[in-house]
């Protein structure tokens, strides 16, 4: 919360410590490594970008795991591998 308020780029780098790996497990779990990679880097530009998304009734964490979900679901549309999976 303190980042959204003050924008301060040692609570990103904070938060990117504390967080990275998990995103990035949760991720490659859901994917291949290389679009791990990559939505990864867009969760987080999100997060530094527009951190006043985040509402302070909800852990960090599950707003993170959110934006990489629906970002993850928006690169599966986009390159229609969601047809794919779900035909498996």
């Amino acid at each position: 919360m303190k980042f959204a308020q003050t924008g301060d780029k040692k609570l990103f780098e904070l938060l990117y410590d504390n967080c990275a790996d998990d995103l990035y497990h949760f991720l490659v779990t859901q994917s291949d490594i290389h679009l791990a990679k990559d939505i990864s880097q867009k969760t987080w530009l999100t997060v530094f970008e527009k951190p006043q998304l985040y509402r302070e009734s909800g852990r960090f964490s599950a707003w993170l795991f959110t934006i990489a979900r629906n970002k993850l679901l928006d690169e599966f549309r986009r390159t229609n591998r969601w047809q794919s999976m779900t035909d498996d």
